[in-house]
């Protein structure tokens, strides 16, 4: 009952009224039904023969299944080839289909701090006329200009910039996720385990898109898998040093994405206490914590050079002064929310209403996402929720999610719908362990032992579904949904680049953000008039107090974004 609950709750979002809601449930229950039943189909008349020859062939060579127990010859290289085909997916979608540049603001803000950060620089001075280059998550306070967001993840994106290529970094770190995500389950787990669940991480188009994007996300749950191979590593060094660095990623974590690390890092300190043999020392406790504080606490610094106030970070300074105070905050209450946004936050206020529709959102985009199955991506992991035995290591993954999923209903906006459910993408590993006991319990006879046989349908079942996502959903999403996401595409660049005049000022006279924060980085970082510049014509008067800024012979040319999309 709590499986169907689960599977009726995640159909569907809530949209127009009751009416509309119900029936798209009920549109959205026979689609998944009808992928469900394809893929029982599957498993029961796949030939047990076929089945039997490509399980003889792989557990030579790859231990996929409970019953693989010889290491075989493609054991040590599998980790690093799949490493290397993920960042040569993602970098493919990267370039490909976002176009080597940001779609969202938020990597527009993002890559605008990565590129102050290369020059040495914590800020730039307010530019000469504000209103020509204003973007929606940056500060201007006369004298300085910062982005909102903390420095952990601009930091690690100015390294792509000082090489020309901001682009690769998040498939580097899609590269790096892969072999951390394997080590790591290799000292939880059996081989097999390992193996299928990096398997699953490569064919996630959620893991694809967002190691393809600007965002901070994939940094974040590289940092937190880290983590935890760190506290495993201390259980055989008990010397404090390697719990020393679990400490450091979590301050990693809390200077790219804090409230991940509230949520996050209690779970890391408590499997390092409770979990297995041998558990922590006072000493490895005291290294976490020192190490994690310290780092951490560049925060402060951080916050008094751009607000002058070390309590006040940039993020609260943004949303005091653009929504008023008290409004962007955690918590619950009635004045908790931005208006403004009706269409992501539709319940005045932040209470349990607006817990539910998060929740609601959050699992609906995370079913559609994780794989991009017709059955529903989470269908196996629920299964297993309810039904798996959890016990040690699972435990931990379980409070991982958990504490991602449910920490995030103190915050009143879900995350919106920009690649997938962003805000829970901590919780990636966890979701596929799900998956990998889903299967487990499938595969399990009425006694609960293990059925070679079954497991071999099932697993025949999941690649079949697998391989449907790979030539219908991440294409469908990789040339429509994401390719020239927002209306954001590389014309514009190329039209400044090809049309405009060295030194001029190319102005961009629309009504829409977007098509000026598309050509924004295009920008010197000191706003040279001696190079070509981007900025948003406003109006007369903008137009005005830029000839006074940059006057002759700096020559001054339109750039109307709708009429040239086409």
């Amino acid at each position: 009952a709590l499986i169907v609950a689960g599977v009726v709750f995640m159909a569907a979002v809530p949209t127009v009224g009751p009416g509309r809601y119900a029936g798209e449930t009920l549109f959205a229950l026979l689609i998944a039904s009808a992928g469900v039943l394809n893929l029982v189909l599957i498993a029961i008349h796949v030939p047990a023969s076929g089945l039997q020859r490509v399980d003889g062939w792989l557990s030579g060579r790859l231990r996929l299944a409970p019953h693989h127990e010889d290491p075989g010859s493609w054991e040590r290289p599998f980790p690093w080839v799949l490493a290397f085909c993920a960042t040569l997916v993602t970098a493919g979608i990267s370039l490909l289909v976002f176009e080597g540049i940001p779609h969202i603001q938020d990597a527009v803000a993002y890559l605008f701090q990565a590129r102050t950060y290369a020059t040495g620089q914590l800020y730039l001075p307010s530019p000469p006329v504000p209103e020509a280059f204003t973007l929606t998550h940056v500060v201007d306070d006369s004298t300085r200009w910062f982005s909102k967001y903390l420095p952990g993840w601009p930091a690690l994106l100015s390294l792509g910039v000082n090489v020309g290529a901001p682009w690769v970094v998040n498939p580097v770190i899609a590269g790096l996720t892969v072999l951390a995500v394997h080590a790591l389950l290799r000292r939880l787990y059996a081989p097999w385990t390992a193996n299928i669940s990096v398997l699953l991480l490569l064919a996630s188009p959620w893991f694809l898109f967002m190691s393809g994007s600007h965002m901070a996300h994939p940094a974040t749950l590289l940092w937190t898998v880290l983590a935890l191979l760190a506290v495993e590593l201390e259980r055989t060094r008990r010397s404090g040093a390697w719990s020393a660095v679990a400490g450091l990623c979590m301050a990693a974590v809390f200077l790219t994405r804090p409230l991940e690390a509230f949520l996050v890092g209690p779970v890391v300190l408590l499997w390092g206490l409770l979990g297995r043999e041998p558990r922590w020392q006072l000493r490895s406790v005291a290294a976490f914590v020192t190490a994690g504080i310290a780092v951490s606490a560049m925060i402060f610094p951080f916050n008094q050079a751009l607000t002058g106030n070390a309590m006040l970070t940039p993020f609260t300074l943004w949303s005091d002064l653009n929504y008023g105070p008290g409004v962007d905050v955690l918590g619950f209450g009635p004045g908790v929310g931005i208006r403004d946004w009706p269409n992501i936050d539709p319940v005045p206020g932040h209470g349990l209403v607006d817990v539910v529709l998060n929740l609601n959102k959050n699992m609906f985009m995370t079913n559609v996402e994780l794989f991009g199955w017709m059955a529903g991506s989470l269908l196996v992991g629920l299964i297993a929720l309810f039904l798996w035995r959890w016990r040690g290591a699972d435990l931990m993954f379980l409070a991982l999610a958990g504490s991602v999923a449910l920490g995030h209903s103190v915050y009143w906006f879900s995350g919106g719908p920009d690649l997938g459910a962003r805000y829970w993408y901590t919780a990636l590993v966890p979701l596929l362990l799900l998956t990998v006991r889903g299967i487990q319990v499938l595969a399990s006879g009425r006694d609960g032992a293990y059925d070679r046989e079954r497991y071999r349908r099932l697993c025949a079942a999941i690649a079949a579904a697998v391989l449907c996502a790979c030539v219908t959903f991440i294409p469908w999403r990789a040339w429509d949904k994401h390719y020239r996401y927002r209306d954001i595409g590389s014309d514009g660049a190329l039209m400044v680049t090809n049309d405009a005049a060295p030194g001029s000022i190319v102005l961009v006279r629309t009504d829409r953000v977007s098509d000026f924060e598309a050509v924004f980085n295009m920008n010197p970082v000191d706003f040279s008039s001696e190079q070509t510049m981007v900025a948003h014509d406003a109006g007369p008067d903008t137009l005005a107090a830029l000839r006074a800024a940059y006057p002759e012979p700096v020559s001054y040319t339109h750039l109307r974004a709708h009429e040239t999309k086409t």
